[in-house]
């Protein structure tokens, strides 16, 4: 276990693989237009205006090692039904263009998305998704494959991946909505994948 200070709560970092040696991230703020606290055990992203895309992020990127898989997965609800992006990936912050994640459009609609240069796969996962109860979003990253898992149900990916494999790792970003968004600990952790 490591842990990692940020304000006046201690962060619990849970065990990861050896290729990465740390998971604490950055809790965002910007007064007047969102914050970030704990809520009890719970963190919580609040976006008090729309146009925000605030995002607790790894603060670093994650290459998976050669013929390996980065699999990271977090548990989280929303307050209300509004776009937003449980969990994904990007070579930089904002770089929607090279995207890996999970992104849901009000009303009801949860997507996984692969995109490559602006180009992208799209799966719709379900047309009837309820973010305001807890689910579990697990993004399992390799290069030439990605799995989206929610609640143990998985979708797989082989096109559009790109070809810029380091990635750093963001969740619980509103679409530019007003909104909360409720994260279980231990927020961000490595998921078991196939073979672990």
């Amino acid at each position: 276990m490591a842990l990692k200070y940020l304000g006046t709560k201690t962060l619990r970092v849970v065990d990861v693989p050896r290729w990465f040696n740390t998971l604490a991230f950055v809790m965002p703020q910007s007064a007047g237009n969102y914050t970030s606290y704990f809520d009890g055990d719970l963190l919580v992203m609040e976006t008090l205006v729309t146009g925000q895309f605030p995002a607790f992020r790894t603060g670093r990127v994650v290459a998976p090692p050669a013929n390996n898989v980065a699999a990271f997965r977090t548990t989280l609800r929303t307050s209300v039904a509004a776009d937003f992006y449980p969990l994904f990936c990007e070579p930089n912050k904002g770089d929607y263009d090279n995207f890996i994640g999970f992104h849901f459009l009000a009303p009801s609609t949860l997507r996984s998305l692969t995109r490559s240069v602006g180009v992208e796969t799209v799966t719709v996962i379900s047309s009837s998704f309820d973010p305001t109860v807890w689910h579990t979003y697990e993004i399992w990253y390799a290069p030439g494959e990605v799995v989206f898992k929610v609640d143990d149900a998985e979708y797989r990916h082989f096109t559009n991946i790109g070809i810029i494999h380091s990635r750093e790792w963001e969740f619980a970003e509103p679409a530019g909505t007003v909104m909360k968004i409720f994260v279980k600990p231990p927020y961000l952790e490595p998921a078991p994948y196939y073979g672990q």
